[in-house]
């Protein structure tokens, strides 16, 4: 079992992040939720991309939990908000099984990025266009559950805790990120080595804490349900991150 991490790491003395970037050990929990398609359209600034609709009319919002413990930039911890988009022809519900295939074009539009690391969020902004801020992030990830609270200069921003279910696993070769950088949409695919358990959603909590803060408003913005539609998560996580391609 890997040691808990908590507070915020300056990261490693690095020139330069040398792409692409291996991530040799981590751990995931993600929390899809089901939200107003509307809204969706609303929060995926580029017009180019289009929220997946699932059935029902809805679209697909995103809580999702990385902790990684072996990175070029040394251990650290994210928590990404972002919208299910594709910025193909088909944005329907069978879009979605395009994420089990080397190359998607289903991926994450990315909404926050709160990190724990100095340096990741430096190059995660110049490089990528990642709407990265400095937070401190605790996670308590045990077999039954991920509790993540994110503060800020010690008030508390949001607590977002998923509940981890029993369930099939399955590989994931790549994840797909969509951003804005230098006034052009990028696509990132990361090619991943990882089996992710599905499981359902059950009760899934997100509390907010400081309601003027950037990632509470965004929050609220997302206006999610309480229960998640699926919840993803795994141990072992690895990638290597490559450039980002402009679209």
């Amino acid at each position: 079992m890997q040691p808990p991490l908590s507070g915020i790491e300056r990261g490693v003395d690095a020139p330069g992040l040398v792409l692409p970037a291996h991530f040799g050990d981590g751990r995931v929990a993600a929390a899809v939720f089901p939200i107003a398609y509307d809204r969706a359209r609303e929060l995926v600034s580029s017009p180019r991309l289009q929220p997946v609709q699932v059935f029902g009319g809805k679209a697909l919002a995103v809580v999702c939990t990385f902790e990684y413990f072996d990175s070029p930039l040394g251990p650290y911890r994210e928590l990404a908000l972002g919208i299910v988009a594709n910025c193909g022809p088909n944005h329907g519900p069978l879009s979605t099984l395009d994420l089990l295939s080397p190359r998607p074009n289903t991926g994450c539009w990315m909404l926050a990025l709160p990190v724990t690391n100095e340096t990741a969020r430096q190059y995660g902004i110049e490089l990528f266009g990642y709407p990265k801020s400095l937070a401190s992030i605790t996670v308590d990830h045990s077999s039954a559950a991920c509790t993540t609270s994110v503060h800020d200069e010690g008030d508390l921003v949001l607590r977002a805790h998923i509940p981890l279910g029993m369930g099939p696993k399955i590989p994931v070769p790549c994840l797909v990120t969509y951003t804005t950088c230098a006034g052009d949409l990028l696509r990132t695919r990361i090619k991943t080595r990882w089996w992710v358990t599905l499981s359902r959603g059950g009760r899934a909590t997100v509390e907010i804490g400081n309601l003027a803060h950037p990632l509470a408003q965004t929050l609220l913005q997302m206006n999610l349900p309480q229960s998640p539609l699926i919840v993803l998560h795994g141990e072992r996580f690895r990638a290597i991150l490559p450039a980002g391609e402009r679209i």
